[in-house]
């Protein structure tokens, strides 16, 4: 398994992030007066700086080391949830804050898949991946859960503060924890060759398109579900909370086994396999009327979700070697940053157009589509090197 020592760590930051994220941001955002045009620019400007900043950061961890990055985004974590208090006096100053926030997501993303990716040997590479992003997206679950608390009982300030206080415990363990010799030595390449070489390597990009594929139909289902559920079903808040809820615990909770299973079968075969499931949950969405029915298909489509990716993310590491395990990941990141913030913007276009049966049938055809992408590939020799 991963260090317990990096999951407390990726735990920690994550629980911190998602603390003064939501639902704090949007409220916080509204008592501006501003739009929900507005509101929505606030909630995405830390994802935003993801774009750009997760292979800046990939790259830079394979040149000055990974430790070095996941210290400076343990600080920001610490840092920044004190500002929203004290200086996002106005719209502007939030979305800045916003964007200087998402820095921590940039760097700690691809840096410690990136050690994750140095420790672990080539036949367990699924399994680690998936136990340190199972300990980050518990973290990422736990965080809106005591912010809702946190609003109820104190306002709006407490959230920031709590969210403070939780990133300087990430702060102390990250600067606490020194990494095994198991960790890759640097790169003597400038920082911009690495970068260069990831994105001139085939196999990496098109593993980046297909992830992106995945996250730009979940970002649809996750913006247009709630409204879906609500408007046509009549379900009420609490029973759409549970619906992302136990999504979530379905994606967690499978991913170390998933990573396991990407480690026994090859990457292609669980890729393939998940991708035609989440398929065929999308295209089914539009015909339930059952709360239940919904529930049942958002459990299994958390774990189509937890197949594809931990498993995208060992084929990187496959592929990328050492010295650009950093950027590898951080392209990765990237690209998935791209699909996740497309999803709502082109589900919204569509779903005017096509309305939701019309819409979510296009999103099962694009996962479909990425899954015949994957049956086309050919399996290559550090596949096999690493389901031996």
């Amino acid at each position: 398994m991963p260090s317990v020592h990096l999951c407390l760590i990726g735990f920690f930051t994550f629980f911190s992030y998602s603390l003064s994220r939501f639902p704090v941001i949007p409220l916080f955002a509204s008592g501006f007066g501003v739009g929900p045009e507005a509101v929505g620019i606030a909630v995405a400007a830390s994802t935003l700086t993801g774009i750009p900043g997760k292979i800046f950061f990939g790259a830079l961890s394979d040149r000055i080391g990974r430790r070095r990055i996941l210290v400076c985004a343990t600080a920001i974590a610490a840092l920044v949830p004190f500002a929203y208090p004290w200086l996002a006096t106005s719209y502007p100053a939030l979305v800045a804050i916003r964007f200087c926030h998402g820095l921590v997501t940039a760097m700690i993303g691809p840096s410690a898949h990136a050690i994750v990716s140095d420790m672990a040997r080539a036949h367990e590479r699924g399994v680690r991946l998936g136990t340190y992003s199972s300990s980050t997206m518990m973290g990422a679950a736990l965080g809106p859960w005591l912010c809702g608390v946190l609003l109820s009982w104190g306002g709006l300030r407490y959230p920031f503060l709590v969210s403070g206080a939780v990133g300087v415990v990430a702060f102390a363990l990250a600067v606490a924890w020194r990494p095994s010799a198991a960790v890759a030595s640097l790169s003597s390449q400038p920082m911009w060759h690495g970068a260069l070489s990831v994105l001139r390597d085939r196999g990496i990009m098109q593993l980046g398109v297909v992830q992106a594929c995945q996250y730009l139909a979940t970002g649809c289902v996750e913006a247009f579900l709630p409204v879906y559920a609500k408007q046509a079903m009549g379900l009420a808040e609490w029973q759409i909370g549970w619906l992302f809820g136990i999504q979530v615990l379905g994606t967690m909770a499978s991913k170390p086994l998933m990573g396991r299973l990407a480690d026994r079968l090859g990457r292609r075969a669980p890729m393939i396999g998940g991708f035609m499931l989440g398929a065929v949950v999308v295209w089914s969405v539009p015909w339930l009327r059952s709360f239940w029915a919904l529930t049942a298909v958002a459990v299994v489509y958390g774990v189509a979700v937890a197949t594809v990716t931990v498993a995208v993310a060992a084929y990187v590491t496959d592929l990328a070697g050492g010295v650009r395990y950093g950027a590898a990941h951080g392209i990765l990141g990237t690209t998935t940053d791209i699909g996740h913030a497309s999803g709502p913007l082109l589900g919204g276009l569509l779903i005017s157009w096509l309305g939701y049966h019309g819409t979510f049938a296009l999103m099962s055809g694009l996962l479909m589509m990425a899954g015949v992408v994957m049956v086309c590939r050919r399996r290559g020799s550090a596949e096999l090197c690493a389901a031996s």
